[in-house]
């Protein structure tokens, strides 16, 4: 198989892959949004009800840049893992390439008789 192909293969199988993981995908992001809806609302909650705790607010705004961060790294992973550019084969420390997919699949593993072991050496 010449070089051209297996990387036209192996794009392949990456879109087939990501067709897989889209519910994953969508179930992921929609937790820190929820998570972000409701430090919002209840932040606002207590500026409306006159309530004005800069602290807690502060501890809300935070909360919620953290759930940001959160969206944002499982869409660069998706990202990483979509990309089509054609790179040469080469050998790779799979335990990093591991590391980095399962946040990919991570919604997957929650699954009841799902067990993950981690054991690279």
């Amino acid at each position: 198989m010449s070089e051209r192909n297996k990387n036209n293969w192996c794009n392949l199988q990456k879109l087939a892959r990501i067709g897989e993981l889209a519910s994953g995908v969508a179930h992921e992001l929609t937790n820190p949004l929820n998570n972000i809806g409701l430090i919002l609302g209840n932040a606002l909650e207590r500026l409306d009800g006159g309530s004005l705790d800069v602290g807690h607010i502060r501890q809300a705004l935070e909360k919620g840049r953290g759930q940001v961060h959160r969206a944002s790294a499982i869409i660069d992973h998706l990202r990483t893992f979509a990309r089509t550019a054609l790179t040469p084969f080469e050998p790779v420390a799979i335990h990093q390439v591991i590391r980095s997919a399962a946040p990919l699949v991570e919604a997957e593993l929650r699954l009841p008789r799902r067990t993950v072991h981690e054991a690279l050496l």
